[in-house]
């Protein structure tokens, strides 16, 4: 991470954000006194107790952090990006079908090695359908 980014975990920034307005899973941290980014790498979480279950916790749905640039001046629970997701993984967001489909393709920009897929795409089937095609 670079340290323009994260700044915004410090207690002037996300954390105190999301604690004051009482965003989604918020009460996660509820174990968190303090959090501090002292250089560019490093991220420190000060406890008000033990908790084991901070890290679970960390990587649930509701507590990730999202892109200030389309976010901020919305509605959280409406905005538009919560049906669009954006990320830096091996493969982009190119559809979603309720109740049908995701379809993603591969990320050209990714980091990482790239992904061996050009396209995926997720499917949804209830289950009477799929019992109707396993006979």
């Amino acid at each position: 991470m670079t340290a323009n980014r994260l700044p915004r975990l410090t207690s002037s920034g996300f954390y105190d954000t999301l604690i004051a307005e009482k965003w989604n899973k918020s009460d996660s941290f509820a174990s968190v006194e303090s959090i501090e980014c002292p250089d560019d790498n490093t991220v420190v979480m000060n406890l008000k107790y033990p908790d084991v279950s901070l890290i679970a916790k960390l990587s649930w749905y509701g507590t990730f952090g999202m892109p200030k640039h389309l976010y901020e001046g919305t509605e959280t629970a409406t905005n538009e990006y919560n049906m669009k997701p954006v990320g830096t993984g091996p493969f982009k967001f190119v559809e979603y079908q309720k109740g049908v489909q995701v379809v993603l393709e591969r990320n050209e920009e990714y980091w990482g090695d790239k992904a061996k897929l050009e396209r995926s795409s997720i499917r949804f089937f209830r289950m009477e359908r799929r019992r109707r095609r396993l006979y």
